[in-house]
């Protein structure tokens, strides 16, 4: 169970990377190519009330947005897992459904839980529907076994990230930073 665990902690922090702003963006900006005709700059990714990414907004429940990099995602779906299913885990969630059917920009605490254990394991913490910060949990629930912190930047580099691993004591075991330059990713371990 602990290898699982720890090929989750591994699988998010491969594919999570950093937010360049924490401001609402405005719709002219948003969805942009490069002048190849990759994603580059801000889009808005819609996700379903089981938090699974879907394409058209009339089946969304939320949306945030997505940062690319001349067609590298340096903040990528979250939320494109297996376990998080209407069957198997629950969300607990602040936000409110619209009324209007729709969707609602991410924002606040978000929990996920184990629905067989009923223990968290991964809490995302969302701004104006840029996700700030992930924590997960070991598989018991009890302690934080990781943290994504978005806002902590390398050197002042935007797109850069401090991801953290903690020990059952909650002592910190490893800190890396994720940076994305010239749509390349590197790590630079400071623990």
């Amino acid at each position: 169970m602990r290898c699982f665990q720890f090929c989750v902690l591994i699988f998010f922090w491969l594919l999570c990377g950093p937010m360049l702003s924490q401001e609402i963006v405005p719709a002219d900006s948003l969805n942009q190519f490069d002048s190849k005709g990759k994603k580059d700059g801000v889009w808005i990714e819609y996700i379903s009330e089981y938090f699974c990414p879907v394409k058209k907004e009339k089946k969304a429940t939320y949306f945030r947005y997505v940062k690319y990099q001349h067609g590298v995602i340096f903040h990528t779906s979250i939320l494109k897992f297996n376990f998080i299913s209407k069957k198997q885990n629950r969300i607990v969630t602040p936000v409110k459904i619209d009324s209007m059917n729709k969707p609602v920009m991410l924002d606040g605490k978000f929990d996920f839980y184990d629905a067989k254990k009923n223990t968290i394991f991964m809490t995302c913490f969302f701004k104006n529907g840029w996700l700030e910060k992930m924590i997960g949990y070991d598989v018991t629930g009890k302690y934080m076994a990781m943290e994504m912190d978005y806002l902590e930047k390398y050197n002042g580099i935007e797109s850069s990230y401090l991801f953290t691993y903690y020990n059952e004591k909650g002592e910190i075991t490893n800190q890396t930073y994720g940076i994305l330059e010239n749509s390349k990713w590197r790590t630079v371990r400071i623990k």
